[in-house]
C-alpha cells in the first residue's frame, strides 16, 4: 500500500505593524459614453494622486491596514481594510498575500485556481526583489460585441506586499466603445533594501580583514630604532 502525504503551504504575514507602502497611480480612460471614472467602483483609487497603505495590526494571518488616499487638491480620504492571508477573504485581498509563496502556489485556500504564474526579479525602491507574478486574462465575444480584461499583479515574495498592478480593459457593446488602463506602482516604503553579500564580495571582505590583522600584528613586533 502506498501512502501519499500532502503538505499544505504555510501562510504567514511578511509585513510588520507600522510598515507603510506608497503607490503612484496612473489612469488613461477612453469612452464614447457620457460617464467619468467616478461612476465606477474603486473611484477613489482611480482619482487619487497617490495612496499610502499602512499596516495597523497583525493577528496570526489576519492583517489590518489603512489606506490614505491623497488627491491633487491636497485633500485626503482614509479607508480601513483587512485580509485573512489563509482564506484570502477581506478587502485587502490582492494588496497583500502570504509571504514566501512560490510558482504554482494558490493565493489562498479559498481560491485554489488562482495560482502564482512565476517568480521574477523586479526593481523597486527596496532594490531588486523577487516578485510573485500573477496574470488574469478574460476575453469574450459575440458578433461585433467583445470585452477583454488583462490584469498583471506583482507581489514582493519575501513580505507579500503588492509591488505593482496594471489593468487593461476594453469593451464594445451595441456599437459603444469603452476602455482604459490603470497602474499602481510602489514608489516608496519604510522598508529599505538589505544588501546581499555575494560570494566574491564576501571573499574580498575576508581578505581585507585578514590583511589588516596581519599588518597590525607585524606593527607590534617592530622595535623603533633610537635616533642617533
Amino acid at each position: 500500500m502506498v501512502i501519499q502525504l500532502g503538505f499544505a503551504q504555510v501562510r504567514t504575514a511578511g509585513v510588520s505593524q507600522g510598515d507603510w507602502f506608497k503607490y503612484e497611480l496612473t489612469l488613461d480612460w477612453e469612452h464614447d459614453l457620457e460617464v467619468t471614472p467616478e461612476d465606477f467602483i474603486f473611484a477613489d483609487f482611480l482619482q487619487g494622486d497617490y495612496v499610502i497603505l499602512t499596516i495597523q495590526n497583525i493577528s496570526g494571518t489576519n492583517v489590518t491596514g489603512q489606506f490614505t488616499i491623497h488627491f491633487e487638491n491636497t485633500t485626503e480620504k482614509f479607508l480601513t481594510g483587512s485580509v485573512d492571508l489563509t482564506t484570502g477573504e477581506g478587502d485587502l485581498r490582492n494588496w497583500l498575500i502570504s509571504a514566501n509563496l512560490n510558482a504554482n502556489d494558490p493565493l489562498s485556500t479559498r481560491e485554489i485556481d488562482e495560482k502564482i504564474n512565476e517568480t521574477v526579479i523586479q526593481t523597486y525602491p527596496m532594490g531588486p526583489r523577487e516578485t510573485n507574478h500573477l496574470v488574469y486574462s478574460y476575453n469574450t465575444s459575440s458578433g461585433e460585441d467583445y470585452s477583454t480584461l488583462n490584469v498583471n499583479l506583482y507581489w514582493d515574495k519575501e513580505i507579500g506586499i503588492l509591488n505593482e498592478m496594471s489593468i487593461q480593459a476594453n469593451l464594445q457593446q451595441n456599437g459603444t466603445l469603452m476602455g482604459g488602463s490603470g497602474s499602481w506602482i510602489l514608489i516608496e516604503s519604510n522598508i529599505q533594501q538589505i544588501p546581499e553579500f555575494t560570494q566574491p564580495i564576501l571573499i574580498l571582505i575576508i581578505l581585507m580583514a585578514t590583511l589588516l590583522i596581519t599588518i597590525l600584528k607585524n606593527k607590534e613586533k617592530i622595535t623603533p630604532k633610537p635616533l642617533s
